[in-house]
């Protein structure tokens, strides 16, 4: 099979190789090296012809585990070269996630680009080289214009593979170089991921299209918000492509006020999102530039429409259709439909879906607007967010748009959650600046009809986002419903885990739903005793991989990695059961190492006994007082007490005084504990019975080794 020349994309580039061979085409800000239009031309060649080698033909899809390597832009056109469809996939997906992708798509090859350090197992390295290109082939008859898949799972969570077309990529990027003039060597900075469109688009194809010039960084975040601005100055970038998320922390991070001015940045591009007019007039007033912000999908190859650059511009619209036709389903307000060459050929692996989508050609893209006498669209939800409460039909958007305008809130996110009485509440979820939620109901009484006002009003640590932006409804609702916590209890609350059921689980079920809004730690604290072995063995092991498998089980409930499991190593009790403190060293020692390496945490209870002034001297007074001997006398676990002293001392006539000696320790420390652990979780070994001489905490009984054992791993 030759390679063959043909097809919209492949003419594209073509062109743009015929303008401009020996001009910039990219340049990775990461290594400062620059490649051409030529060598994108030979790079392409050499990538079809390693596809080729690997049996790639017509029709076959080749995934791209990736993190923004240059590497993206040859591998896509030497699929459009031999007919074959590319899947970006990111790298950092957790291995499940990418294991579905593979599934789904069926690659006939899995590659990984030189920034993907942990390889899927089935993929193979794939650089951009230059040399030894081979020279194209004519091409195919009829070929296959599918030539990538980007699989999203919008504000949903339900992950499909979006197929375009070369037609759909060709059409975007010679949209987008007409509408907003874009010249010859502009240059773009790219800094949002490969495997979402907007970037291979907006800060590639388009770039192409104009003969122009990508500056490639990593994807932004935290390492690197505070360097944008200065790689615009350093590099002389004309044009920014955005998020509102980006736009929204780019402000917070330039508090202060200006950035000064920046002679080479002439305008910015947002997308994948709404933008509110607040954020988009503070943050042009930062930049200095005008912000152009574009309505689409996936499904759209970007944007259907765009805000125009001249007088037409609105801040409350998403602009007019450019090479495309918009409809509404309604008289007013409706579902919008979008009609034209840069609609997607279908959904990978799901006809009825995709039927269900394109009709008579007329994408349906769920999004709930209405055009205004401008012929401009304005978007005001979703067809799949209408909350329906008591029967009337609520805009969550226009909800967010009305708290966002408070000064506090730095972004928000509305949903139903199902009510018995209701059909749904309405709940929105605000990060906010400073002060609470409560600040925020009269300004929701002053500018929201009853109708629309939310039930209630829930501060969240951040609203969760995909990749490129987007809120993810389905994650708020689940964190602000409950749902999220309640999952968490039922993985630790199963029967191989739990040995008897909490009486406390509502306390517990709350510090778990605070910490999840709150973002922070969900702390777990239990002792850890130590006998007469002085190194680590069987039974310790088979304990914390227990406590291991309950942390991930709760982990994997959540979603993230936020509970936190600390072993209370009890030296105390201990040196009250007359173990040598050489041994209480060693066998601690071991077990904080092997701790260590499970990702628990230790801390001797010793310490916590030092930071409240605990001395063994006070045992010593306490266990002398009339008051505490008459209370261990009624004591009603006195036997049990007695019992375990037996099977620790080797004298059985000094087990009272052991016995004796460890009740008054454990009230000596109760308080201590209580104090030490507020807002923990405490777990325990023993059984509920022992309650009374244990920290006041919210408590859950776990088994410690295999189901059916009882005895605490240190004891056998």
């Amino acid at each position: 099979m030759g390679l063959r020349m043909t097809a919209q994309l492949i003419t594209l580039l073509r062109d743009s190789v015929a303008a401009a061979p020996s001009d910039p085409f990219l340049t990775d800000l990461r290594t400062e090296r620059t490649w051409t239009y030529h060598d994108l031309w030979l790079g392409t060649c050499h990538q079809a012809a390693l596809l080729m080698r690997n049996g790639v033909g017509p029709g076959d899809r080749v995934a791209l585990l990736t993190k923004n390597d240059p590497v993206f832009f040859p591998v896509l056109f030497a699929c459009a070269m031999t007919g074959s469809i590319l899947v970006p996939i990111n790298r950092d997906n957790l291995p499940a996630e990418i294991d579905a992708v593979l599934d789904d798509a069926k690659p006939v090859l899995v590659l990984h680009d030189e920034y993907t350090k942990s390889a899927h197992r089935t993929s193979i390295a794939v650089s951009w080289q230059t040399h030894n290109a081979p020279a194209a082939s004519p091409p195919l008859d009829n070929p296959p214009d599918d030539v990538l898949i980007i699989y999203t799972s919008g504000t949903t969570g339900n992950a499909k593979g979006v197929t375009l077309t070369q037609g759909n990529l060709a059409a975007m990027a010679k949209r987008f170089v007409g509408f907003y003039h874009i010249r010859p060597r502009q240059r773009f900075l790219s800094m949002l991921p490969f495997y979402h469109i907007n970037a291979p688009m907006i800060t590639g194809l388009v770039c192409l299209a104009a003969q122009a010039q990508v500056y490639l960084t990593d994807p932004y975040g935290f390492t690197n918000a505070r360097s944008i601005f200065d790689m615009v100055e350093a590099n002389g970038i004309n044009i920014l492509s955005l998020t509102p998320s980006i736009m929204a922390s780019l402000l917070q991070v330039h508090a202060q006020g200006s950035i000064g001015r920046l002679p080479s940045l002439e305008f910015c591009f947002c997308g994948t999102a709404p933008l509110g007019e607040s954020l988009w007039r503070q943050f042009e007033t930062l930049a200095g530039v005008p912000v152009y912000q574009g309505y689409g999908l996936t499904e759209t190859t970007t944007w259907a429409t765009m805000t125009p650059p001249d007088g037409r511009k609105r801040y409350n619209t998403a602009g007019i259709p450019v090479g495309c036709e918009v409809r509404i389903v309604g008289d007013q307000s409706g579902e919008v439909l979008i009609k034209g060459d840069i609609v997607m050929s279908g959904y990978h692996n799901k006809k009825k879906l995709t039927q269900k989508s394109l009709q008579e050609g007329w994408y349906r893209s769920g999004d709930v607007g209405y055009l205004d006498h401008e012929g401009q669209l304005v978007i005001i939800g979703r067809t799949k967010n209408i909350i329906k409460r008591n029967g009337v039909l609520v805009h969550p958007e226009v909800i967010d748009e009305c708290l966002q305008r408070h000064e506090s809130v730095i972004e928000c996110c509305t949903v139903g959650v199902t009510d018995p009485m209701l059909g749904e509440r309405v709940i929105a979820a605000c990060a906010l600046s400073h002060g609470t939620t409560t600040d925020l109901r009269p300004h929701v009484v002053a500018q929201l009809s009853p109708y629309m006002r939310p039930d209630a009003i829930v501060a969240i640590h951040a609203i969760p986002r995909n990749p490129v932006g987007k809120a993810l409804a389905d994650k708020v609702r689940d964190m602000v419903s409950g749902d999220a916590a309640e999952r968490v209890i039922q993985s630790f609350t199963r029967s191989k885990i739990s040995r008897a059921p909490s009486e406390q689980l509502g306390e517990i079920r709350k510090l778990i739903q605070t910490a999840i809004l709150a973002g922070t730690t969900i702390p777990f604290n239990g002792f850890w005793g130590v006998g007469h072995r002085t190194e680590v063995a069987e039974p310790d092991r088979r304990a914390v991989a227990r406590l291991c498998d309950t942390r991930n089980d709760m982990n994997a409930a959540l979603g993230r990695k936020q509970v936190r499991i600390t072993l209370l190593l009890a030296d105390v009790h201990g040196r009250c059961n007359r173990i040598p403190n050489d041994n209480i060293d060693r066998y601690f020692k071991e077990i904080a190492a092997l701790a260590a390496e499970n990702g628990l945490q230790t801390r001797r209870t010793s310490a916590l006994w030092d930071a409240a002034g605990l001395r063994e001297t006070d045992v010593e007074a306490m266990a002398s007082d009339p008051a505490t001997i008459a209370a261990w006398n009624a004591f009603t676990l006195k036997d049990d007490f007695l019992n375990q002293a037996e099977n620790r001392c080797a004298d059985p006539e000094q087990a009272e005084e052991f016995a004796y000696r460890y009740y008054c320790t454990c009230l000596a420390e109760r308080p201590v504990m209580t104090e030490a652990l507020t807002d923990a979780i405490f777990f325990t070994y023993n059984a509920p019975k022992f309650r009374p001489i244990m920290p006041e905490l919210p408590t859950v009984h776990w088994h410690s080794t295999k189901p059916g054992t009882t005895v605490k791993p240190w004891f056998m």
